[in-house]
């Protein structure tokens, strides 16, 4: 069963910058999964539009689902 799933998520903020640009995601149920990058390429962004505190942007096909729900 899949924990986790994001597709094609995109965010921007101010001045058109995209913290995410067309991520894709899928977590097996007990899978352990690091996330890592430098400093400003988007894993809190990723995180908060997993956990439900942000929006991708308007207008996009995106969808973040955490076992089976809809975020």
């Amino acid at each position: 069963m899949t924990a986790i799933r994001v597709r094609d998520l995109s965010k921007s903020f101010t001045r058109g910058r995209k913290a995410l640009d067309s991520v894709f995601l899928s977590v097996a149920e007990g899978e352990m999964v690091a996330l890592i990058g430098a400093s400003g390429s988007g894993k809190s962004t990723l995180i908060r539009h997993i956990a439900g505190l942000v929006e991708a942007d308007p207008g996009e096909s995106s969808a973040v689902e955490v076992f089976g729900e809809t975020m």
